[in-house]
Formats: structure tokens, C-alpha cells, sequence
């Protein structure tokens, strides 16, 4: 009976183990690519393609190591490959929700307890101790990564419809348009140093506070432009307008339009800085900036002679800005959830960091310039 029983579960070796791990590593690959490129809930670079590798690394691993005498089928293979890419998506969405966070717990806990309960039953007859201990360890991780591939796929499919469940773009009436394009911007006129007696008006010394609305457009057109020069978008600048926008919505960028709309509570209305102001403003053309990056990408890779030049890493952040523009996730409530997955993007956390230097950059400038003036 007991050498019945090692035969059935010899059977179950349907791979020798080079070729079970030469499989394993190519189905991994194949599908950390896909789901890093077209499936995954957030882009994945920086830090976080560390944690995915961390996560193949141990899941992956662990799997090969209880293969190595038993279980090497088609679905150890399977399961043992997807559960890695699960965890990590899980992970990925887990921070945003309470409901995803004990989900997980709980079907990591019940997929253990019923992998072990099904294993029990499998290897009650085996008389030896050292083989029903090794036979049952084999089935019940066996059983337990496919339960739990099976409850994860499901919570990965809530979570995604829950972050879409928080997220709609939308755009308000403008209400004010108080200028129009500029086309074909000269270099010096508009840099920082030829404005700065403009721009210094930011500054609460320089009147910002008493300024009149066309005084305070005037003033921001200038940055506009100083900002298109520095950024190398001379061919044109977008548009500027003053909009009543959502409540909580400071500004935006249009990009089929080209323009970018200011609220006009925040700018005229309410006892914003100029520095404030400007902020918004930066972060807004660096959406245009990053825009502008993946149109430059896209006619690399549409042009036979250039495109060999798609992957290089100084495109790496293009790359990035394409997919988040596919699928921008803008807030659309005041939910704790919905703001950090909109913060979270990679978008904007480069629009921002840019606003953010930007006003130093401005503000140490015309401290200079007021001083020497005094």
C-alpha cells in the first residue's frame, strides 16, 4: 500500500527538475513583462520593481524549493509562477483600503488551513512518518497557492474597481479667458533676467497683494513664457485662463486644448501668495513639459531609422508618462484614498517636485533683485 501510494505521488513529478525550472523562469518572465506593461494598477519603477523582484525572489523561490523532489506539474508550475505577480499587485492596492488589507490576511490564513486539511486527507493511509510528513508538507503548499491565486485574482479585481470607483477626469466651463497663444517665443526677452522687474510683483514687497486681475495675468503670463523657454518648449505656449473650477481644484492642464486653467477663487479671490500661485502655475506647464516628452517618444518609435532609440533610459521617464496618461486617475471626492492614489502617480510627483523648485528658484531671484533695488 505504501509503495502504491509513493508511485501515485512520484506521478505527479510530470517535469524533471532542470526542465521544470527552465519553464518556470521563462513562463516568471513572460509574465512579470505583461503585467508590468498592460496590467498592473500602478506603474511600476523606481523602488517598487525592487519589491517586485523581492516578491518573485521569495514566492518564486519558495515554490522551486518544495518542487525539488514532488509536485512538479502543470499546476505547481502555474500556480507557483501567478502568485508572485498577485502578491505584488495586492500589495500595490493594499494601503488604500481597509477592506483589501483584511482581505488578505484572512485568505493567506484560510488558504494555509484548507491546503493542510485537504493534504491531511490525501496522506492519512502512508505508514511512515518522514514520507506522510513530506508528502504532506508538498500538497498542502500545493493546494494552499492555488486557493490563494484564486481568492487573490478576486481581491485584485475589487481593488481596481474600487480605484476606478474614485476617479473621473473631468473639466469645468471655463468661465474667463484672459489670454491666447504665443507663438514663436524669442530666447533672452523671455528669460527670467529680461522679466525679473514683471516677475518681482510675485512677491508681497513687489505689490502682489494690490495688484488688479489683468496686473496678476500679466505677471503670469510672463512665468509662462520664462518657464516654456526654460523648459525648451519655444515653438509655442499654452494658453491661459481663469476658470471657477471645483472646489479643491487649483488648476489643470488640457493638453488637447493647450491650455492651462487657473482657479480663479485661488488667484483673485482668496489671500493666496504670488508664490502660492506660481506653484500651480509651474506644476500645470510641467504637465505640458511631460506631455511633450511622450510626444517625443511616440515619433521615435514612428520613425523606422529612430527607433532603436525608444528604450534609452533617458527616455525611461517618458515611458512612465505614456501609461499615466492612458490612464490618468484625477480625484473626484475628498476621500483620504482617492487623493493618495492621485498623488501617488508618477506624473504628479514630478509636476509637483518641479512647482516646488521652481518657487525657490523664483523666490531667491527676486529677493536678490528687490535687495539690490532698495
Amino acid at each position: 500500500m505504501e509503495e502504491t501510494k509513493r508511485s501515485i505521488r512520484i506521478a505527479n513529478n510530470r517535469f524533471p527538475f532542470e526542465r521544470f525550472v527552465r519553464l518556470f523562469a521563462l513562463i516568471e518572465i513572460l509574465l512579470v513583462f505583461i503585467y508590468t506593461k498592460y496590467i498592473a494598477a500602478f506603474s511600476v519603477h523606481g523602488s517598487r520593481i525592487w519589491l517586485l523582484v523581492s516578491a518573485i525572489a521569495v514566492f518564486a523561490g519558495s515554490s522551486l524549493v518544495l518542487s525539488w523532489k514532488l509536485e512538479r506539474n502543470w499546476l505547481s508550475l502555474l500556480s507557483g509562477t501567478i502568485l508572485p505577480v498577485l502578491v505584488f499587485e495586492v500589495i500595490s492596492m493594499w494601503k488604500y483600503s481597509l477592506v483589501i488589507r483584511t482581505a488578505s490576511m484572512i485568505i493567506g490564513i484560510i488558504a494555509i488551513a484548507l491546503g493542510i486539511i485537504w493534504a491531511s486527507k490525501k496522506v492519512r493511509k502512508l505508514k511512515r512518518a518522514d514520507l506522510r510528513r513530506e508528502v504532506l508538507i508538498i500538497k498542502s503548499a500545493r493546494a494552499s497557492r492555488m486557493i490563494c491565486c484564486l481568492f487573490l485574482a478576486g481581491v485584485c479585481i475589487y481593488g481596481r474597481a474600487l480605484i476606478a470607483a474614485h476617479y473621473a477626469v473631468s473639466y469645468s466651463d471655463i468661465a474667463y479667458s484672459l489670454s491666447e497663444s504665443y507663438n514663436d517665443i524669442p530666447d533672452y526677452e523671455n528669460s527670467l533676467a529680461a522679466n525679473i522687474e514683471t516677475v518681482a510683483r510675485i512677491d508681497p514687497d513687489g505689490g502682489w497683494g494690490s495688484l488688479t486681475i489683468d496686473e496678476k495675468n500679466t505677471v503670469l503670463e510672463t512665468v509662462v513664457r520664462i518657464e516654456c523657454r526654460y523648459l525648451g518648449m519655444r515653438d509655442s505656449a499654452p494658453s491661459l485662463e481663469l476658470a471657477y473650477l471645483e472646489e479643491g481644484l487649483l488648476g489643470q492642464y488640457d493638453d488637447e486644448r493647450d491650455v492651462i486653467t487657473l482657479s480663479y477663487n485661488y488667484v483673485v479671490d482668496s489671500e493666496a501668495s504670488g508664490y502660492s500661485v506660481v506653484q500651480v502655475l509651474c506644476h500645470e506647464l510641467y504637465h505640458r513639459y511631460q506631455r511633450y516628452q511622450v510626444d517625443l517618444l511616440q515619433a521615435i518609435r514612428d520613425n523606422d531609422e529612430t527607433a532603436k532609440y525608444a528604450d534609452l533610459l533617458f527616455l525611461d521617464n517618458a515611458g512612465s508618462y505614456e501609461k499615466e496618461f492612458s490612464n490618468y486617475l484625477s480625484p473626484d471626492d475628498d476621500s483620504v484614498v482617492s487623493y493618495y492614489l492621485y498623488s501617488s502617480q508618477e506624473l504628479e510627483r514630478d509636476a509637483e517636485k518641479y512647482g516646488n523648485a521652481s518657487v525657490v528658484d523664483y523666490y531667491e531671484q527676486i529677493r536678490s533683485y528687490l535687495s539690490s533695488n532698495q
